[in-house]
Parts: C-alpha cells; structure tokens; sequence
C-alpha cells in the first residue's frame, strides 16, 4: 500500500512505502546452528612464543649455587632467540549422537524462526493494507458527509424562503436548522475519524510524523496469479 503526503511548501506529493521487518532474529538463529556444528568439524589449534634472553644459568628455588655444584661459567651478556611452537589436531569421531542431535535441533529452530520472520512479515503488510483501506473508506465518509451538508444547507435556505412566504409553518424551518446543524455534526465526526485513520496508517507503517496527507484513491494492481486455481493460491 502507498500513500501520499503533501509537502509544506506545495511543490508536490512524496509516496513513501511500507518499511519490512527486520530478519535479525532469523540470522541469528542460522548462526547459532552453524556454531553448534563446530564441534564435530576438525579442530586445528597452534601455539607460539618467542623471547630473546641471554644464556645465563638461572637457579631454581631450592637447587645449590653453581659454584657449589661445580656447573656452569662466567655471566655472559650476549643474548640469543629463543622459539616455541606448537600443532595440534582432534576429530570428533564419536560421542553417541550428542553433537549432531544438537546440530539438528538448531536447525529445527532455525527453520521455525524463518517460518516465524515469515507470518510476522505477512501480518504486518496485512495490517498496514487493511488500515490503509480504512483510511480510504474514512477518507470516502468525509465526502459525503461534505455533501450532505451542502444539501442540508440548500434545504435551510429553501425552508427559510417558504416560511417568509407564508407556505410552510416555523416549525419546518426549526427542523430544518436542526437538520443542518446535525449535518456539521456528523462531518466533523467524519474528519476526525479520518485523521484518527490516518494516525492508525502512520503506526502501522511505523512512521513518525504528522498526518496532514490525503490517502490516495488509486484503484490497486491484481495480484499475481490471482485467478489460478485455489490449489495453487493455497500451495
């Protein structure tokens, strides 16, 4: 559904469109099952150090001096590269189906999310047509309340003629005056109604703003295969 708001300086109609819901929650769901399958891919970790130290004899708490011991030389200052790696690799070959039964849980659940994202989409674009079309039909009741009290009007003056001539009793013109006030009436229950539909079209298509727009009357598009046979429309 579109709709048309008019511009403050009166250059023109911008048509703005219905904004979709997000699929946040669809991707995260695809994503927590792809990080549950991890554990039964293989699993490669590697390891390094490097420090650059001299190669002077260190003791440890407890051990005897190297002069006591008779090990060991004279301090040296030069210093040297000392490297650490490390490779290691796992396979998880088998642990009673617990991995791969959580692996496809996840999946279930991300189907069901995407089935969720998917009824919530066609909710709310059901939603945003169906006041959309109430704002038409509110839009619609504005016009004929407008010319009911034209109508009402004529008939006032016509009323107020008859009784200056004497053809018709003061009560008729009393009537008239109450039909005629009746009709202002009723037209600002219809304006009000329309701009109470037109906020309701503003909170369906999520847009904040003011509702000083006309909903057009466009007539809309058939819609693709819309004669095709109800096992095809179903399915």
């Amino acid at each position: 559904a579109s709709r048309r708001r008019h511009t403050s300086s009166g250059h023109g109609t911008g048509v703005q469109t219905v904004a979709l819901p997000s699929s946040a929650g669809t991707q995260a769901a695809a994503a927590r099952a792809d990080e549950i399958l991890s554990p039964l891919l293989p699993q490669v970790s590697g390891s390094g150090s490097y420090q650059r130290a001299t190669a002077n004899y260190t003791s440890r708490p407890g051990s005897l001096p190297s002069q006591i011991s008779g090990g060991g030389s004279a301090a040296s200052w030069s210093t040297f590269n000392y490297f650490n790696l490390g490779l290691s690799a796992s396979q998880l070959i088998y642990d009673f189906g617990q991995s791969s039964s959580r692996w496809r849980s996840s999946q279930a659940s991300a189907d069901a999310q995407r089935n969720s994202e998917h009824t919530t989409l066609e909710q709310v674009l059901f939603n945003v047509r169906a006041t959309y079309f109430q704002a038409r039909a509110a839009k619609s009741a504005v016009s004929v309340a407008v010319d009911t009290l034209a109508n009402q009007e004529k008939h006032l003056q016509q009323t107020e003629g008859f009784v200056e001539a004497g053809k018709q009793a003061e009560i008729a013109l009393a009537q008239a005056r109450t039909n005629f006030a009746n009709a202002k009436v009723q037209l600002i229950n219809a304006q009000n109604a329309y701009e109470t539909a037109k906020a309701q079209l503003n909170q369906a298509t999520g847009v904040e703003g003011p509702t000083d727009y006309d909903v057009t009357d466009e007539p809309q598009p058939p819609v693709d295969s819309e004669d095709g046979t109800t096992d095809a429309l179903v399915g």
